[in-house]
């Protein structure tokens, strides 16, 4: 299903919807009243329910940035 939603939308599309859904238990939520930080590719990734390229893009968010204290 994200790949079709990512498929139909154009680039900000793309990154709102990736903003206010959630990932929990197995399926997809909406998050009312607050964005979710982190990256395109994280969110992508938590949304999908990837936990592994999850953290691989967390880890290399760390690497580039020298960010200690990733959200």
């Amino acid at each position: 299903m994200l790949a079709l939603w990512h498929a139909g939308l154009d680039g900000e599309s793309w990154r709102a919807m990736l903003s206010v859904l959630d990932y929990y238990d197995g399926g997809l939520f909406l998050n009312e009243g607050y964005a979710v930080a982190g990256s395109d590719a994280r969110r992508h990734a938590k949304l999908a329910g990837d936990e592994h390229a999850e953290r691989v893009v967390r880890f290399g968010e760390v690497l580039v940035d020298g960010d200690l204290n990733p959200i």
